[in-house]
């Protein structure tokens, strides 16, 4: 869709009534396969948990709202400080940067059910390899978005007719940096909302979004849209090492080994390796070729000193 617009074959308006009718296509298909698998059992008896089941889905909208909350607290407070330029250079920058998200997002819809069987089964060991497991090919694959989009940031917005778009590279760096650290985390947070320990996830949650307010006020005002991405960036790293240890006190289990510090050393050298690596032809050439530099190079590398053992083993499984 934002090809066909991109090349003036549809309008604004007909790229936003279709991409609301793919929801509801997303919608319908997923309805048709869940029924397929399992239907419905319908029942007007109240359950035995029914305030327990409503204490837990109470918590868990309010969560996510407040998670919502904190992706728009930026732009609403940038406003007050900035033109309007300038929360759009803010915003597409912060949208690139959460692909770094994409792999995360698939993950964790195939990690929860797991998990929770896990927890609820009391299976500590199974608990303890979910969340190691996650943690370091989340960190793999999430280390690869990162490279891709901070290799060739220089030659997207070059593509962009508003040159203002440039301010937002350390924006990008800064909030792609702040997730991949996310990721890095593995099944942390959803470890903790699918135990007792549940309602930590929103104090979080909340706590965080009180600080990303005062953060902003100090930060925009010194560096523009750079200080709101600061302050992001500071939060971020901040209150996912605090989710890491809630679940390692509470839980005793942690994501991290001798593979995540070799994970991010590699993600580093290739980040600092290719951003020396510069091309002054074709933007869409430069980024093609610097993409499959940057696979290449990563994925050679990854393979090589097996950091990931379930990559490694569908890399072989695919040959």
């Amino acid at each position: 869709l934002l090809l066909l617009y991109a090349i003036n074959q549809i309008d604004l308006d007909e790229f936003f009534i279709t991409l609301v009718g793919l929801y509801y296509l997303r919608l319908i298909l997923m309805v048709i396969i869940a029924f397929k698998t399992q239907l419905p059992k319908f029942n007007l008896n109240r359950p035995q948990n029914f305030n327990e089941v409503l204490r837990y889905s109470l918590f868990l909208v309010l969560a996510a709202s407040a998670g919502s909350l904190i992706i728009d607290i930026d732009k609403s407070m940038l406003s007050q400080f900035l033109v309007v330029e300038e929360i759009a250079f803010y915003s597409v920058a912060v949208f690139i940067a959460t692909i770094i998200e994409t792999p995360g997002r698939a993950l964790f819809q195939i990690l929860n059910p797991v998990l929770a069987k896990a927890i609820n089964e009391n299976n500590k060991s199974k608990v303890a390899n979910l969340y190691k497991d996650s943690s370091i090919n989340l960190l793999i694959l999430a280390g690869w978005f990162f490279l891709l989009v901070n290799g060739s940031i220089d030659s997207l917005f070059e593509l962009m007719q508003d040159k203002g778009y440039r301010s937002g590279v350390w924006v990008v760096l800064m909030i792609s940096f702040a997730k991949l650290i996310s990721m890095s985390s593995g099944a942390a947070n959803t470890i903790l909302i699918n135990s007792k320990k549940y309602h930590v996830s929103l104090l979080l949650t909340i706590f965080m979004a009180v600080l990303v307010v005062i953060g902003n006020y100090i930060f925009i005002p010194i560096y523009g849209i750079n200080g709101a991405a600061l302050t992001t960036f500071i939060l971020v790293c901040i209150f996912t090492y605090i989710r890491i240890g809630y679940v390692y006190y509470y839980f005793k289990v942690q994501p991290y080994g001798r593979k995540t510090l070799i994970s991010f050393l590699l993600i580093g050298t290739i980040f600092f390796v290719i951003n020396y690596i510069h091309f002054k032809f074709n933007p869409f050439l430069s980024i093609l070729i610097k993409s499959i530099i940057i696979t290449l190079l990563y994925g050679g590398c990854v393979a090589l000193l097996k950091i990931s053992p379930t990559l490694n083993a569908i890399a072989r499984k695919n040959k």
